[in-house]
């Protein structure tokens, strides 16, 4: 991971490259091209959620439902210190243990989920078209917020092999990536539902092209984002690949907890999509119930598994009272980072036209 401090650091940002800015840099750069006053740590209640699939109306600058749940969990997980993480050797391997052993305590793992910030096919009309599209400036703005407010003392990170879920855990967590110790471990099983264009990922070449060290592909085929059960929108299909994603981050616990002597707490974060973690978490429609509500973008609640076969993940109680406890954005607010969209949008494209960054704009 030597590159990872150089990207982190580096202020530039050019669209398909490997090169991404800091988070706060990226923020100033933004605000340079725009009077207004700073967005504050306030977010949105999620009460208007958007899908994946259509456009944001720009209200939602980050759910806050349970931003209070990861600080309430994670305080009280302080149990990794960076200095004892494992180097990837362990965890990144493709041979998984046999999952049941004894000696593991998988009620020992607290498993954030958390939906992706907004992504251009969020924010634009017809942006299901748009392929393994990125993050707007309003997801940046997003995992900014995230940043600061959730604790980073994170043991495992995982993801969706999706553009989006990358950089969203890149720049919401990227204090745990600092030290070079540890990749995101990505599960093609995490994609979101369906085949349109903006649910379709890219080949894995691709994928460590751009993203280098941050990532840990050992796990993704090079086919992945071409398979019928993948990109398939039927129940029975969506139910067996969320069983899949569940036994995969199961195993790499165990994994992760035999190389570290079984440690009394271990704090997983998993980024996927909106409407895949209905399926994660049982809450998808069915004839004798509607479907929960979608997480908004960076929408995020902690779990447990239980003890049970298969495998079902649990709400902390944290969780559930963290909900709803953060104030809403206000309408400035929401003014300001429909500002910051319109200027990345345009910065973006007279980037791509010029063969330059979006910062020379």
């Amino acid at each position: 991971m030597s590159q990872l401090l150089q990207l982190l650091s580096n202020p530039s940002y050019i669209p398909g490259s490997n090169v991404f800015p800091n988070i706060q840099g990226a923020l100033e750069a933004l605000e340079d091209q725009s009077a207004g006053p700073n967005n504050n740590s306030n977010n949105s209640n999620g009460n208007n959620v958007n899908n994946d699939n259509n456009v944001n109306n720009g209200n939602n600058v980050n759910n806050g439902n349970n931003i209070n749940n990861i600080n309430n969990v994670n305080n009280n997980n302080n149990i990794n210190n960076g200095n004892n993480v494992n180097n990837g050797n362990n965890v990144n391997n493709n041979s998984s243990p046999s999952p049941g052993n004894g000696s593991v305590n998988l009620k020992s793992a607290t498993i954030t989920l958390v939906r992706h910030a907004e992504g251009l096919h969020n924010a634009t009309e017809g942006g299901r078209l748009i392929p393994d599209p990125y993050l707007t400036s309003v997801g940046l703005t997003q995992c900014a917020q995230i940043q600061r407010l959730v604790p980073q003392d994170i043991d495992i990170l995982i993801a969706s092999p999706m553009k989006r879920t990358i950089q969203t855990t890149i720049f919401c967590f990227s204090p745990a990536l600092q030290d070079g110790s540890k990749s995101i471990i990505l599960i093609p099983d995490l994609q979101e539902v369906g085949n349109n264009p903006c649910n379709i990922g890219s080949e894995p070449r691709t994928i460590i092209q751009e993203f280098g060290d941050f990532v840990d592909a050992a796990r993704v085929p090079d086919d992945w984002y071409d398979n019928a059960r993948g990109n398939s929108a039927k129940p029975d299909d969506l139910l067996a690949r969320a069983t899949d994603a569940k036994e995969s981050i199961r195993n790499i616990i165990t994994e992760y907890s035999r190389a570290h002597q079984n440690p009394q707490k271990i704090n997983v974060v998993v980024v996927t999509h909106g409407s895949f973690i209905r399926y994660l978490i049982d809450e998808y429609a069915t004839p004798q119930r509607t479907q929960g509500a979608m997480f908004p973008n960076t929408g995020n609640r902690t779990y447990r598994f239980a003890d049970t076969k298969p495998l079902r993940l649990v709400e902390t109680e944290e969780s559930k009272a963290a909900r709803g406890n953060v104030q809403g954005a206000s309408q400035q607010e929401n003014a300001r980072t429909q500002i910051l969209q319109n200027s990345f949008v345009r910065r973006q494209q007279d980037a791509l036209a010029s063969n330059s960054t979006i910062f020379d704009h």
